[in-house]
């Protein structure tokens, strides 16, 4: 699951008791002012490390591929934080309920693919520099 902010402005709650989020003494209910991104999400990291003299080499590979959830969560779920969840309601399997009430059709046409290559060096100073 990914956390991000709904475009445009949000309303601020009556009263505070019942919102999480202060912003300039305006208390929102975070519920309307976060929304999550579900997905599944598979992924491999291949490193490697090779030492010559005073230098150490670096590198990778790594394959990530999201997709749509499995679970279409139709009884809802809660978060890690008390107070914060995604409520119930009559969901499809390819609808899925977000924290506001609406429903989002899901995020990935097709499956999401990202690969990355790194690569470093390391250098040592050399321990006969330190003779002095």
């Amino acid at each position: 699951m990914s956390l991000s902010t709904y475009g445009g402005s949000n309303i601020a709650c009556p009263t505070p008791a019942n919102c999480f989020i202060n912003v300039n003494n305006a208390y929102f209910d975070v519920n309307s002012v976060l929304k999550a991104t579900l997905s599944n999400n598979f992924g491999a990291e291949l490193g490697a490390k090779y030492k010559w003299d005073n230098f150490t080499f670096y590198g990778g590979y790594i394959y990530a591929n999201l997709s749509n959830p499995s679970d279409a969560y139709a009884g809802g779920f809660e978060t890690i934080s008390s107070g914060i969840f995604v409520p119930a309601g009559s969901v499809t399997s390819t609808d899925y309920l977000l924290s506001t009430g609406k429903l989002n059709s899901p995020s990935y046409a097709f499956n999401k693919v990202l690969q990355t290559i790194w690569t470093g060096v390391k250098w040592s100073v050399p321990k006969d520099w330190m003779r002095g």
